[in-house]
């Protein structure tokens, strides 16, 4: 195995195949800027910063500016709250949120969160974060969690 081989694959590798994917997401449009953000949700970047700070929304820094998810701006705003709360609670940070609600979910039948969320008008996050701990991914879930019902339609 050449030095370049191992540099690959250790930690340099690891953060470049790390950024690499973060730049994906905001050139594929997963990812949208607090300005676009804030302009399609009416309000300002100042209360865009407020919610992050409150757990109610997450970022992610790319190319020096930050970056929230896109798929937010699919479902109703309480929902967005409710869902990233609660995860904020249990220790999931923003990398693996947006992994979160991009994925599929044994838990929600195969649907993503927007999927579940657009189809029943609620969502049990619990059994998400349930599902994701009992197959080892170490999530600790707090025991006063209960979210059942994150938008009534």
């Amino acid at each position: 195995m050449t030095r370049k081989d191992k540099e690959e694959r250790g930690l340099a590798g690891a953060i470049s195949r790390g950024r690499t994917a973060r730049e994906a997401w905001v050139r594929d449009g997963i990812l949208v800027s607090r300005e676009q953000f804030a302009e399609r949700w009416g309000v300002s970047v100042e209360e865009i910063a407020q919610m992050v700070a409150k757990g109610e929304l997450f970022e992610l820094e790319v190319l020096g500016r930050l970056w929230l998810p896109a798929v937010f701006l699919e479902v109703p705003r309480e929902a967005v709250i409710k869902v990233n709360r609660t995860m904020a609670e249990a220790g999931v940070d923003a990398s693996g949120a947006l992994v979160l609600w991009h994925q599929k979910h044994g838990a929600l039948g195969g649907l993503t969160l927007v999927q579940e969320l657009v189809r029943s008008g609620s969502l049990d996050i619990n059994a998400i974060l349930g599902e994701r701990a009992t197959r080892g991914k170490g999530l600790r879930l707090p025991l006063n969690i209960r979210t059942r019902s994150v938008l009534h339609r």
